[in-house]
């Protein structure tokens, strides 16, 4: 028969003490706040990296980078040596970022702790997005003193900004038939020469105004008689196109009966084309009446 050990009660704690040290999460020395998921970052436009510390050590200065790879780099230099600032636990930092031209859906932020003995760091929680800057089409109002737009008829893609820069006094823009404006956009009252007046046709906007075939008549009201009239048309996406093969066909018609009944997923689901989390004769209609090459 075995002996009972005993242990001292100073050995007993510590023991203790090591086991929760050991069960406990360890503690993030510097968080970072934003970004830190799920943004979309514009390139060109400037984005406020923001972070604090939650346990304060010898603080000397910041460094930050980014990386398009994952979130264990290689990394690209934002900025160093950064001020120190205040390194009171709870203190927030922040740099002002002017995005790169490095568009990825999986962007990672790294910020560092520079101390004078161990530095510490922290990565964002999730990738965040760097998307291009939207297009610009430009349409010149009353070119020379003409009652024209320039161009009078213009395409653009979801997304696009259409910009009218008036380059003779007494026009404006809009929307509609002339006399029968229908508000989906417009400048105001006729305004002077070097006016620029920006409409971003983006899918909010085309929800929000839809038109038959994505076009958007305009006019100057001023000079509607005087043949002052332009069009927007709006590339419209190819919803029956499950395929992305640009033509909506057999193989489209085969996925749509093959996911036929409710949805599972109403945000991912292959057939469902009328918005009721369903595919069935509606949305075979659908398909059927863009039978053929998208537009």
């Amino acid at each position: 028969m075995r002996t009972p050990q005993f242990v001292s009660p100073d050995k007993l704690a510590l023991v203790v003490l090591i086991a929760v040290l050991a069960a406990a999460p360890a503690s993030a020395h510097v968080v970072i706040d934003a970004p830190n998921g799920g943004e979309e970052l514009e390139v060109g436009s400037v984005f406020t990296v923001t972070w604090h510390i939650a346990i304060d050590h010898n603080l000397q200065n910041w460094d930050l980078w980014y990386s398009t790879t994952s979130n264990g780099g290689p990394w690209t230099t934002i900025a160093m040596n950064l001020p120190a600032g205040s390194g009171q636990v709870g203190s927030v930092h922040t740099y002002d970022w002017t995005i790169p031209d490095a568009v990825d859906d999986s962007v990672w932020v790294r910020v560092r702790m520079d101390n004078s003995a161990t530095d510490y760091y922290d990565v964002s929680n999730a990738p965040f997005s760097i998307v291009p800057p939207p297009i610009i089409k430009e349409v010149i109002v009353g070119l020379g003193g003409a009652p024209q737009f320039s161009p009078a008829n213009l395409a653009v893609e979801i997304g696009d900004i259409v910009r009218w820069t008036w380059d003779s006094t007494g026009h404006n823009v809009v929307s509609g038939d002339p006399g029968m404006p229908d508000g989906a956009f417009d400048s105001g009252d006729p305004a002077p020469a070097g006016t620029v007046y920006e409409v971003l046709f983006d899918q909010a906007f085309l929800d929000a105004n839809p038109q038959p075939d994505g076009i958007y008549d305009y006019y100057c009201e001023p000079h509607a008689d005087f043949g002052m009239l332009g069009t927007v048309e709006v590339s419209l996406p190819c919803p029956a196109d499950f395929d992305n093969d640009g033509t909506v066909g057999a193989g489209d018609l085969a996925q749509l009966l093959g996911h036929w009944g409710s949805c599972a997923d109403c945000d991912n689901c292959i057939g469902e084309l009328d918005g009721d989390c369903r595919v069935r004769a509606f949305d075979l209609a659908i398909l059927l009446g863009t039978w053929g090459p998208c537009p």
